[in-house]
């Protein structure tokens, strides 16, 4: 799972005093967890995921979708005729 912060960074902050590897598997746990925490808050994802996603179209001209990281790859296919064969690319 993808964190937003490294165990490097969490031994980095001096009120936690942690310089050995005894902890280094619960510092990844909080990392993780604390990440998935923001995500919810958030409502959303900060990092690049590979997925099909599906969108309906509010208006023939306008869809609203969620984040995109990168063009790279992107591929749209559009239904025009709603009847699940995406005729267009």
């Amino acid at each position: 799972m993808i964190s937003y912060c490294t165990i490097g960074d969490l031994k980095a902050a001096d009120h936690l005093n942690i310089t050995d590897t005894t902890s280094d598997n619960i510092l990844t746990d909080v990392a993780e967890a604390v990440s998935r925490w923001i995500d919810m808050q958030c409502g959303r994802e900060f990092y690049p995921t590979t997925e099909t996603r599906y969108f309906t179209a509010w208006y023939n001209d306008l869809c609203f979708i969620d984040d995109i990281s990168t063009t790279t790859g992107l591929t749209i296919y559009t239904d025009a005729s709603g009847d699940g064969v995406y005729e267009d690319t």
